[in-house]
């Protein structure tokens, strides 16, 4: 068994929250190997991560590329980044010979050490968070045959149709969005060759939250989840029972960004025993 997961981020460009995520991430993770996989903007800039230059493992993501359609009414290069982003993982993790590791995406804030992560899901290949990021790779054949599957899909008539039609469908709803890679997380999802956990169910009182802005079953308070703290450890507050259930990672989407230096832990942070 892996005596540490290696925590990866990849990401295009500086962005001023990056500091916060890779800095909780080194904080839960001591003993873990945090790398971020970037270009000049990021080079040498933070202390806590190896950076790693991401046009060393984009050639076969440069190839999904050429055959990617977009059908999203997303900006095309954020919807493209997202899934050529597994591309880079995967022969990122060949290259190092990485047997486990996390991906987080850059908004999200980490507070679990993955080293006993890993073997509380050791049974199991992935790890997903709904069908989104915090993702854990136990196996990377599992994440070699979800890149196969986004690579088949835009290759083959047949399942392109089946995404054509999917897309039509929701603009025909008037629902935005369309298809990314967590369409293809749910895809993958479904099959029975893999097994896969969610990251986002419950387990001994505690859950990686999928969107701080999504309720999930939670307390609420200004639009975000109600968060108090014991120590350095968040927790959410039960809509059903206001029982304290324990976030290992609080996920930040758009103009919530911005707060996330107000979520960094450490032992000296006051606790909040309000509920």
């Amino acid at each position: 068994m892996a005596a540490s997961v290696a925590i990866v981020f990849i990401h295009s460009g500086d962005s001023d929250y990056l500091c916060y995520s890779l800095a909780q991430a080194r904080r839960s993770n001591p003993k873990s190997a945090v790398y971020l996989i970037g270009d000049e903007a990021t080079a040498g800039k933070y202390a806590v991560a190896e950076h790693i230059p991401y046009r060393g493992y984009v050639e076969d993501a440069k190839k999904f590329a050429a055959s990617y359609r977009h059908l999203n009414t997303n900006a095309h290069a954020f919807e493209l980044f997202c899934m050529m982003r597994w591309f880079v993982l995967r022969d990122f993790m060949r290259h190092k010979h990485i047997e486990t590791a996390v991906y987080l995406d850059s908004d999200i804030m980490l507070y679990e050490e993955m080293h006993y992560e890993h073997f509380r899901y050791y049974d199991y290949d992935l790890a997903v968070t709904g069908v989104a990021p915090p993702v854990l790779v136990n196996n990377i054949k599992a994440l070699e045959a979800f890149c196969s599957l986004m690579s088949g899909s835009y290759t083959d008539p047949v399942q392109l149709k089946s995404l054509e039609e999917r897309f039509r469908i929701m603009q025909a709803r008037g629902i935005a969005g369309g298809i990314c890679d967590m369409t293809f997380w749910e895809m993958f999802m479904t099959g029975d060759e893999f097994r896969v956990a969610d990251l986002a169910l419950q387990t001994d009182g505690a859950l990686y939250d999928r969107n701080i802005i999504l309720g999930d079953g939670f307390e609420m308070e200004n639009g975000l989840k109600s968060v108090v703290w014991h120590g350095d450890k968040p927790y959410g507050i039960s809509g059903k029972d206001r029982s304290l259930v324990r976030f290992k990672g609080l996920h930040f989407h758009g103009p919530t960004k911005e707060l996330m230096g107000n979520y960094i832990a450490g032992p000296d942070r006051p606790g909040d025993d309000t509920q």
